[in-house]
């Protein structure tokens, strides 16, 4: 196991290798239980959670820069220098015995570093680029530009200026190796030495270092990352390694059972520099040096709140198999703070995702969140979203804890409503029934039988919706799905099953066609209160069953047919394509056979009262024509006239349908 772990590990093993060993004996010895947890990843955050990572604003570069290792350009001496350098554990170790600092410029070609180390005893040995460079004293630097905690970059440069650069996917604990084939395309290094190099007999004064990182060498397998714009922030941190030595027949020697010191300049709380989330934030500044101050993110505190979930559920992973399935199991409570919303936590197929809304400092709500592997990132929230819950007025509280309560993977859905529901909707619809509409719309979905038949797109507009037209916005989902289940057992198609709700629903809940129904835009509960309704509430009451079992249906009709004879209403299936019905008039296990189809085969395109309409929650640019309520105008619809005009159409001359 050593040897694999060292092969795999590379330049972290050799640096890790007492804690490693140690956290291996123990988690043997306790099978992975008290010890294992002791050990393990919470003991690690809580080592790392109070270190506040150190700020650095990188402004720009007055004039051109020569490297040359000397760090006395015009344009070095306005970079201010950072803090100096301490040790990796942070303020619980003695402060480094030696001094060491950096500073930072940026132009619109190059990332610059320098850095002045000062050692009395100049040392460096290897020459072949790649090699394990900090095995000599040495200078490194970590950069994630995206903050994200994985593709970050590593360089490493020694006292005779040999190099290793090498790309990480992922840090070391999340199962990832470094990809040494990587290469800084264009780096540019410089090393000046004040003092004399491998010369025990003397005593030297410092090196320092220079490096250009040109803006195109950052890419990845992922893509080019981008030059940073005025203000924006990377994670970076520099390392130095520094061994002790003795002099032995004119040269250096390491000093046998010493461990090497690791200095940086923002400390990670534990001995591994692979931890990127304690790494330092650069701002980059269109500006001089000097003239712009560090702005620190609103969304600091939280993302730390969400990498102590991941350490506890790497730590309860370890001790139970298995990933918690919830924050109490983590005994996990953070308290928010400004513009922040409690934080979630659920299951994926790949293993969890823990999520919190975050309010920067200009208001835009952030969704933050964090995953098994450790990769921590930001999706702005939806702005149509935004623009909808500013129509919403007091209720937006409602519509915002809907959005905070509800699990991640069905938030896509929970957004599709808000952003498509009518305002009448917006100011009135409570947070508990919306998260119940849409947490059972996907659990119906997901244990349908043609669950991948159905395109995402058709289960958004079809299945997820509350409601058909303007009617009473009924909690009808639970129940029927209840209700209706056992009437399609054994259908194993969309349509099979829409079919035989229409047979066998009516009947069951005793509701029937009637022109002195109460009103003709009832919901499914009015309609099965007074067991009567037009063509319109008994379509409204097929398409409800249908979507509580995970059938897309959709409301279609026409305000007047093209004979002037009225007005007519049904129900469309989706099922590799529209299918359609009569409410309340089956055909067996059939669709597409009605008594309107020679009426809507005359239907005109268009002219708004004679085209044939099919309702869509997704706002569209036309809207429904309710001969009920002209002043309604809030109810979507594309024409589907084309569909029922074809259907009069004869086949060609020996073919038959």
């Amino acid at each position: 196991m050593g040897l694999a772990v060292l092969v795999f590990r590379k330049s972290f093993w050799f640096r890790q290798e007492p804690v490693f060993l140690l956290w291996v004996a123990c988690a043997i010895a306790a099978g992975n239980s008290l010890c294992g947890m002791a050990m393990g990843q919470s003991a690690d955050w809580e080592q790392m959670k109070t270190i506040q990572p150190r700020e650095y604003v990188c402004g720009i570069a007055a004039g051109p820069i020569v490297l040359d290792g000397k760090l006395d350009d015009a344009a070095w001496t306005s970079a201010p220098w950072t803090e100096d350098f301490v040790d990796i554990e942070g303020s619980k170790r003695p402060l480094p015995r030696l001094r060491t600092r950096a500073k930072m410029l940026w132009d619109k070609e190059f990332f610059y570093m320098g850095a002045e180390l000062v050692e009395p005893h100049l040392q460096g040995t290897i020459t072949q680029h790649d090699a394990v460079i900090f095995q000599d004293n040495d200078f490194e630097v970590f950069i994630d530009p995206n903050s994200d905690n994985h593709e970050y970059f590593e360089l490493e440069l020694n006292a005779l200026n040999t190099t290793w650069d090498l790309f990480m996917p992922r840090p070391y604990k999340d199962s990832s190796g470094a990809d040494n084939a990587w290469e800084f395309s264009g780096l540019k290094t410089a090393v000046y030495l004040n003092g004399t190099l491998n010369d025990p007999s003397d005593q030297d004064h410092f090196w320092s270092v220079e490096i250009a990182i040109p803006w195109s060498a950052f890419a990845t397998p992922s893509g080019k990352i981008p030059a940073p714009n005025d203000g924006d922030q990377w994670r970076v941190d520099f390392s130095r390694v520094q061994w002790q030595f003795e002099s032995a027949d004119g040269s250096y020697k390491k000093i046998p059972k010493t461990k090497e010191d690791n200095w940086v300049w923002s400390p990670q709380g534990i001995i591994d520099m692979h931890r990127p989330e304690r790494w330092g934030f650069v701002q980059f500044s269109a500006e001089p040096p000097g003239k712009v101050a560090f702005k620190r993110q609103r969304s600091v505190a939280s993302r730390d709140s969400l990498m102590e979930i991941y350490h506890r559920q790497k730590s309860f992973y370890a001790a139970n198999g298995r990933w918690a399935k919830s924050l109490g199991e983590l005994e996990f409570r953070a308290a928010t703070g400004q513009g922040e919303k409690p934080f979630s936590l659920v299951a994926t197929e790949e293993g969890y995702q823990a999520s919190a809304v975050i309010a920067t400092q200009e208001n835009v709500p952030e969704l933050w969140n964090v995953r098994q592997d450790s990769k921590i990132w930001k999706s702005k929230e939806n702005p149509q979203v935004e623009t909808a819950l500013a129509r919403a007025g007091v209720n937006r509280l409602q519509l915002r804890q809907a959005l905070d309560s509800i699990p991640i993977e069905q938030r896509e859905g929970m957004e599709f409503l808000i952003v498509n529901m009518p305002d009448r909707d917006l100011t009135s619809l409570t947070s508990d029934f919306l998260v119940n509409e849409v947490r059972l719309a996907y659990e119906c979905w997901n244990k349908s039988p043609w669950k991948n038949e159905i395109p995402k797109e058709i289960f958004l507009n079809n299945v997820l919706p509350y409601a058909s037209i303007n009617e009473r916005r009924d909690p009808w989902r639970k129940d029927f799905n209840e209700r209706f289940s056992p009437l399609i057992e054994g259908a194993n198609t969309p349509s099979l099953a829409a079919a035989r709700l229409n047979q066998k629903l009516f009947p069951l809940v005793n509701v029937r066609y009637s022109t002195k129904r109460p009103k003709a835009d009832q919901s499914p509960y009015e309609s099965i209160q007074s067991s009567t309704a037009s063509c319109t509430g008994l379509s409204v009451l097929l398409i409800d069953a249908c979507r509580a079992l995970g059938i897309p249906a959709r409301f279609v009709g026409t305000p007047l047919w093209s004979d002037n004879s009225g007005n007519h209403s049904w129900v469309e299936v989706w099922d590799h394509g529209w299918h359609f019905t009569g409410a309340a008039e089956p055909n067996g296990d059939e669709l597409d056979k009605a008594w309107f189809i020679g009426r809507a085969s005359t239907a005109v395109r268009e002219d708004a009262m004679n085209a044939i309409y099919a309702v869509s929650f997704q706002k569209t640019p036309i809207h429904f024509p309710l001969v009920w309520d002209r002043s309604i105008d809030y109810i979507s619809a594309v024409n589907a006239t084309d569909r029922y005009t074809n259907l009069a159409k004869k086949p060609p001359e020996g073919t038959i349908e």
